[in-house]
């Protein structure tokens, strides 16, 4: 389910196949496709369709994209796996995230949240129609992978973030908004990272939202690599 006229328009723009439209009759014509079935309904209907508080003019359903998944991380591009993320509103900006930050593959987890959530699809805003997001065993594949590939994750004890040099290529991992990256998958860990705390005082905030520390992350590897003296 995609809700919104910025998210439908750019499920329009994309790969995946839109099965039906329901929409307002203020809506933009919608547009003849091929095996999609456009239906005008009246506000009332609209807010029984939605699961937004407030529904948006249009709701379309699409047909879930065929992941068939990767075995391996890949190799010459940064990417970013998610450990057990269980918040969709924390996947769905993750994803917009990446899609910003010009990674084009996440990995989750299996037991992290799905990525076709409602939820997720909205906080992503149209970003989940352009990075791939797979599930897998993530300490398995880290092992079928190169050795020769980075494998950087966020921990109190790690390195920090702002002293460490950074390659333009690896994977990142997040880890569960409570309990951080699993021990199993730490261990596969090569490069620790600790984002530093600038407050003096002792009554500051444990830690940050994983959303916020990987925005944080991410920007810092990309200004690494492009704009570093």
């Amino acid at each position: 389910m995609v809700e919104g006229v910025k998210m439908v328009d750019e499920l329009l723009l994309s790969s995946y196949e839109t099965v039906a439209l329901f929409y307002l009759h203020e809506w933009t014509k919608p547009p003849k496709i091929s095996g999609m079935e456009t239906i005008e309904v009246t506000p009332l209907e609209l807010k029984q369709i939605s699961q937004l508080k407030t529904p948006q003019q249009v709701v379309a359903i699409a047909r879930k994209a065929k992941h068939p998944g990767i075995s391996e991380l890949p190799q010459n591009e940064l990417s970013l796996a998610l450990d057990a993320i269980r918040d969709p509103g924390n996947l769905g900006t993750l994803i917009r995230l990446a899609d910003w930050f010009g990674i084009n593959h996440i990995i989750c987890s299996l037991d992290s949240v799905d990525r076709y959530n409602p939820k997720v699809v909205q906080a992503s805003m149209g970003a989940i129609f352009r990075v791939s997001v797979s599930y897998m065993d993530l300490a398995e594949m880290v092992d079928n992978s190169s050795e020769e590939i980075p494998i950087y994750g966020t921990f109190m004890e790690g390195e920090n973030l702002y002293n460490t040099k950074l390659t333009s290529t690896g994977c990142i991992i997040l880890g569960n908004e409570g309990k951080g990256i699993s021990d199993k998958v730490a261990k596969k860990v090569t490069h620790k990272l600790h984002i530093p705390n600038f407050n003096a005082s002792p009554a500051t905030s444990e830690s940050l939202n994983i959303s916020i520390a990987g925005a944080i992350v991410c920007a810092e590897f990309r200004r690494s690599q492009h704009y570093s003296k």
